[in-house]
């Protein structure tokens, strides 16, 4: 028989690789793959065949570890977060055959660790370029964010910020990078943490690798929390000196004024590199940095809780960076951020890996129940003084669902009560509950002189888009009523607190309102003295679970790791957040009546309308219909009757 001259020898390549995919994986842990398949670009700043840091090794091994389910890096930058991932992922296609999930802050960070990270490592590691199927056409399955190996494997960069990515792939290993950067609710869809832990359920060895520096708060730090519930590693190092073991430290544990790092500065307030050194907390001795390797070297990790064993933690402060001169750039940054909040912040943070504590935007709940204490007002009892009636509906979706309401009356000087608070248990996709919504508008509140009030503005929450059509369907033909849905966005182009929406459905006026301007405005608000102009008066019935989520909500500024650029963000302390989403959307319907349905109510006539519109409801002595409430009068004819 006659055949090519090569098919005997393809034939045996074929046969060679059908006998690999039955036999069992190589058991080899990441560093032994890494030391012995990994080389590192020519752009890395170490190019070559791949060599750990002393550091680096345990935790990449705890990864393979069969007893452990979760790793947790919580470090500063510039001590090879980065390539413990590549490794972590080129094991697991390599050998495994894995299908690996890597969960980035956004969508540009994703792209970005693709171009700059993981082409190069794919590309200069012989054993992942001869697998991977190139984006070169639609039938490589490959693109930018997904990789497809002619092995099986495959591995997805998804956004945090996305939840149909986070909720499509399921992955048998997970790595969530800069983790401190995600946010605590992904498009009202719950926490991108626990959404993509579930795609991990169905793999009786799945795992998880987490890392970051920490960006959000003490308490609120997701890097944090994942390291205070795990075994709390920490790397000793032995005193050239004296021998003693001990860890890295910038400050000493017991005298946070005296620092362990130690430098002279010339007279333009430089560090003079030559001073510097690190003192042994047990003998006092002066370390040079160039002792740092070798002390590292002989090192080891130690567990602080080393029952914990399904959750290996490790912590690493930029001490340990192994890059000459380190110390001496530590020193210069810590000297030129004295004096400047956010920089001492970012040191912290980004050299450091301590989460940084500061006041931020936020009430204590404490206070509120304190202050709540003081204001015996009989519930549902319009006070003297208010003008306008507002009324704020909150749609939860969670359970069988239900609509959460409250009303608020403002004063001509924006002071603002709460007057009453109802909860509405049913489907908002469904008409009953809006039904039982509108029986109680109708009937209106009772001023404490006797008129029956009527809201002037109700707004209703319509961000969830499953319950966006019923929500429609109720406010249409009360538009009349000035019923309205809204949705909270960020931030507005329009310098204010709430704009009209260009959108229309079913003819209908739908407005939006600047949830980050709103909530620092009920944040300041809530600080202010008792009686103040534009202070907050909560009454004494409100529960303790009402004033935990008024308090729910903390603005903070949160750190680029790359950029280095400081953006402020809203933060949960707790789960349910209602009350400050309600008091939110009050001062965007403040805006809206006075700004846009009735700006004549703004400036110092408005003001003098206003309490005009207060006096008649103190003095009316007689129930009215809903479309005769004092205010309607005025601001549908723009006139005293």
């Amino acid at each position: 028989m006659i055949s090519h001259p090569t098919a005997l020898e393809e034939l045996a390549d074929a046969q060679a690789r059908t006998r690999k995919l039955w036999m069992p994986p190589p058991d080899i842990t990441i560093e032994e793959w890494a030391r012995a398949k990994r080389v590192l670009p020519s752009q890395s700043g170490r190019p070559g065949q791949w060599k750990a840091d002393p550091i680096q090794r345990e935790i990449q091994d705890s990864c393979c570890d069969p007893k452990v389910r979760e790793v947790v890096f919580m470090k500063a930058t510039r001590l090879g977060w980065s390539e413990i991932c590549n490794n972590t992922l080129g094991w697991g296609i390599d050998i495994h055959a894995m299908s690996m999930l890597m969960l980035q802050p956004s969508r540009d960070t994703a792209e970005d660790y693709c171009k700059e990270r993981l082409e190069q490592m794919i590309e200069s590691t012989p054993a992942l370029a001869g697998i991977v199927r190139m984006a070169t056409s639609k039938a490589s399955g490959s693109t930018t964010r997904n990789k497809r190996f002619s092995n099986g494997g495959s591995f997805f960069v998804a956004s945090a910020g996305n939840p149909r990515e986070l909720r499509s792939k399921r992955a048998r290993f997970v790595i969530q990078d800069e983790a401190d950067g995600y946010k605590n609710d992904v498009s009202d869809e719950g926490d991108p943490d626990k959404i993509v832990r579930r795609r991990l359920d169905e793999f009786f060895d799945g795992r998880l690798l987490i890392g970051s520096t920490p960006g959000m708060p003490q308490g609120i730090s997701r890097i944090e929390k994942a390291y205070n519930r795990s075994s709390q590693g920490i790397y000793l190092c032995p005193c050239p000196h004296c021998n003693a073991l001990e860890p890295f430290r910038w400050r000493h544990p017991d005298k946070p004024d005296l620092f362990l790092l130690r430098y002279e500065k010339d007279r333009d307030n430089q560090v003079i590199p030559e001073s510097v050194h690190y003192t042994c907390i047990r003998c006092g001795a002066a370390i040079e940095e160039r002792w740092k390797f070798s002390m590292m070297d002989a090192g080891h990790w130690l567990h602080r809780r080393p029952a914990v064993t399904a959750v290996k933690g490790y912590l690493a402060n930029g001490l340990y960076a192994v890059f000459p001169g380190h110390w001496a750039k530590m020193a210069q940054e810590w000297i030129d951020a004295q004096g400047d909040q956010l920089e001492l912040k970012a040191f912290i943070n980004l050299h450091l890996a301590e989460t940084f504590t500061e006041p931020g935007e936020s009430v204590d709940p404490g206070f509120l129940r304190t202050r709540a204490a003081q204001d015996d007002r009989p519930r549902a009892v319009v006070p003297d003084g208010v003008a306008l009636l507002l009324v704020q509906v909150d749609v939860q979706t969670a359970g069988l669902g239900r609509l959460e309401a409250q009303v608020v009356g403002f004063t001509s000087d924006e002071r603002a009560y709460l007057v009453d608070f109802q909860v509405f248990p049913g489907d908002p996709q469904q008409d009953q509950v809006y039904e039982d919504l509108d029986a109680w508008l109708l009937h209106g509140w009772l001023h404490r002189n006797g008129a029956r009030m009527t809201p002037h503005l109700v707004l209703i929450d319509a961000r969830d888009g499953n319950s966006k059509d019923a929500i429609y369907r109720f406010c249409a033909p009360r538009a009349d009523r000035w019923i309205f849905p809204q949705m909270g966005v960020e931030t507005l182009g329009s310098k204010g607190w709430a704009e009209e929406s260009g959108a229309r459905k079913m003819s209908q006026r739908m407005f939006l309102s600047a949830t980050d301007d709103c909530k620092r405005v009920v944040m300041s608000r809530l600080n202010l003295e008792a009686n103040a102009p534009k202070s907050i008066h909560l009454p004494a019935w409100v529960s303790d679970e009402y004033l935990d989520q008024l308090a729910a909500e903390k603005r903070v500024p949160v750190t680029d790791v790359k950029t280095r650029k400081t953006t402020y963000r809203w933060v949960r302390t707790r789960n349910r957040n209602e009350a400050i989403d309600l008091w939110a959307y009050a001062y965007a319907g403040w805006w809206i009546i006075t700004r846009i349905l009735a700006p004549e109510l703004s400036g110092q006539e408005g003001r003098q309308q206003l309490e005009q519109l207060a006096a008649l409801a103190s003095q009316a002595r007689e129930a009215v219909t809903p479309g005769e409430a004092p205010g309607r009068r005025i601001l549908s004819r723009g006139i005293f009757d």
